[in-house]
Order: structure tokens, then C-alpha cells, then sequence
């Protein structure tokens, strides 16, 4: 399967699924996609990343010393000495460089009920399911139905035997659906191996070069299959 496309990978590694939508407005947007795919961790929910208190303090830098008026704004963000200035002001203003940076508030369960449980039951939480609700209702109304957003659910890499995350895929499909995204769940594809040979090591569950390339390759065939990208290989 041979596929030309124009890539331009925006992941930032933390990153949950509020500050994937604060990301997609202040930079993604500014350059036009085509379509806009997200690639899903589990604790994309909220769990194991920065509290909403600190992306609160980082939420108004865009509108920060600003003119109003876009092209002017546009030719600013450009310069150094204004970016230089710009987050110089913004830091001394909100103090954000001093206040120390934490994990989520209930973090620390994982090490009572366990891993497994923690994720499953982070989803059975109206709070958390209110914070998932959220950022894709953001997507929308950024993408305003013109954009097509791709979700791309990325599977735990371990026990795969007896893959304890079935339902939170579906769940999570579900909702991404419900607000007109396009759901790939590429799980099917990753049983195929041991989990072991697509990480990074025992104690590190992040996919590995191999790991990637199942992914990547359940991407290229879901667009070619919708028809995004026609198979030059046919």
C-alpha cells in the first residue's frame, strides 16, 4: 500500500484530551489540516496528567498582548523580541514558573486498587466522563463539522490474553461519535503480537518502533478504506 500525504505531528507528550483541544485552537488550526487525527491513550480522560488548575494559568497567553486586530497579531507571533517579551510579562503576571506542578488529585489510587481497576473505574466517574465531554464539544466547535477528526484509540500494551479494556474502548467510541467524529479502534490489529515486543521495555508500557508501525499501519488502511486516500499500490 503506497500513500502520499503531508504529515505534521503536533503530539505533545503529557498532554490530556483538554489541552489536545486547547493545542488544536492556538496551533493546529493555523495551518489549515485537511483532517485532524488524535491519537487516544486511555488516561487521555484526565488521569496521570497535569491538573486543569496549572493549563488554567497557560489558558488566556494566546489572547495575551494582543492587538485585536489579525493580521498585525499574525506578523507579531513572528518575532522573537516579541515572543521573548510577550512570555516574559506573562509569567512575571500569573506567576506560573513558581507554582509547582502536580498529577491528578486521586493518582495516588493507583497504587491502592491497582491499575486495571483505576482506569476502568476513572471511566465509571460522571466527573471524569464531564471532563472527556468537554474538550470533544471544543473539537467540534473548532472544527465546525468542516475539518474531519479522526479518533484513533491506542490500546494498553499489555495482557493481551485477556484485554481488560474492551469496554472502555467502546465507551470512549461511543462518546467520540456522538459528537461526529470518525472512531478507529485498532485493537484487533495489535492482539495479533505479544505486547512485549511492542513497547518500549517491562516497566515501560509506551509503544515502540514496531508498536508505532501497527498503528500507523491501522491509520493508512482506515483512510484508504473511507476513501481519504486512494491505495496507488491498486
Amino acid at each position: 500500500m503506497s500513500i502520499q500525504a503531508e504529515v505534521i505531528n503536533f503530539g505533545v507528550m503529557g498532554y490530556d484530551t483538554t489541552q489536545m483541544a486547547e493545542w488544536i485552537e492556538s496551533k493546529v488550526l493555523t495551518f489549515s489540516p485537511d483532517m485532524i487525527i488524535i491519537g487516544y491513550c486511555l488516561n487521555d480522560i484526565g488521569i496521570f496528567s497535569r491538573e486543569g488548575s496549572v493549563l488554567s494559568q497557560y489558558r488566556g497567553y494566546h489572547q495575551f498582548l494582543t492587538t485585536g486586530i489579525s493580521w498585525l497579531d499574525g506578523l507579531l507571533s513572528h518575532l522573537r523580541l516579541h515572543r521573548l517579551f510577550k512570555n516574559r510579562l506573562y509569567l512575571k503576571k500569573t506567576k506560573a514558573h513558581t507554582r509547582p506542578l502536580h498529577f491528578s488529585r486521586d493518582s495516588h489510587r493507583v497504587f491502592q486498587v491497582g491499575l486495571q481497576n483505576y482506569i476502568i473505574g476513572a471511566y465509571n466517574e460522571p466527573a471524569n466522563r464531564s471532563r472527556l465531554e468537554q474538550p470533544f464539544r471544543k473539537m467540534r466547535q473548532l472544527t465546525e463539522g468542516k475539518i474531519p477528526v479522526l479518533l484513533a484509540i491506542y490500546p494498553e500494551l499489555y495482557d493481551f490474553e485477556s484485554y481488560p479494556y474492551r469496554e472502555v474502548h467502546s465507551e470512549v467510541a461511543r462518546l467520540a461519535k456522538d459528537f461526529g467524529f470518525k472512531v478507529l479502534d485498532p485493537l484487533a490489529d495489535f492482539l495479533k503480537y505479544d505486547p512485549r515486543k511492542l513497547r518500549l521495555g517491562n516497566a515501560d508500557f509506551h509503544p515502540n518502533r514496531a508498536g508505532n508501525a501497527v498503528f500507523s499501519r491501522a491509520v493508512a488502511r482506515f483512510l484508504v478504506r473511507k476513501g481519504v486516500f486512494r491505495d496507488k499500490a491498486k
